[in-house]
């Protein structure tokens, strides 16, 4: 079965700096394919989830989500095996730099592959890194870490995309 339907991606973290950098007018147009099956096959993903406005709390220790653990309120744990997608968005108005690194306890080496890597994001940057075959997620390598060494709280949205196979 094909489902074929509409996904629209609000692009909050645009600053006007940036439309005038570009002659005064953005533009961004995006082809998405999302295919929704078993979490088996290449390509494929059974488990989506979003953070609207995860809080990544004042000082360094930040916090840490946890890829098989992490429940919503819809249907549960996202239990990924495979992370195909990830998108981070960080909030317009955060006053500091928002570090996402693997975890302290079971670090996830899938996107970032060594402990010391790390992606950092300005406020309103936005990132979103895919991959068919996926990255693994296992028990001793689960947890992502957002964190920063500011004194205020910042915000960062969060989606993946996984496979629970």
């Amino acid at each position: 079965m094909t489902t074929r339907g509409t996904i629209a991606i609000d692009f909050l973290g645009v600053r006007n700096s940036d439309a005038a950098n570009l002659g005064g007018s953005l533009r961004a147009e995006a082809a998405v394919a999302l295919v929704m099956g078993d979490g088996v096959d290449v390509g494929k993903v059974n488990r989506i989830h979003s953070i609207a406005a995860l809080v990544v709390p004042a000082g360094a220790a930040g916090v840490e989500l946890d890829l098989v653990t992490l429940a919503n309120l819809l249907d549960g744990a996202l239990g990924a095996a495979n992370v195909r997608g990830l998108m981070l968005i960080a909030d317009p108005s955060n006053v500091d730099e928002i570090t996402v690194s693997p975890g302290d306890s079971d670090p996830w080496l899938g996107l970032l592959k060594t402990a010391a890597s790390a992606v950092s994001l300005q406020a309103g940057d936005f990132h979103a890194f895919g991959s068919s075959a996926g990255w693994p997620v296992s028990a001793t390598s689960k947890t992502i870490k957002f964190s920063h060494d500011g004194a205020t709280d910042n915000r960062v949205q969060i989606a993946i995309l996984a496979a629970s196979a």
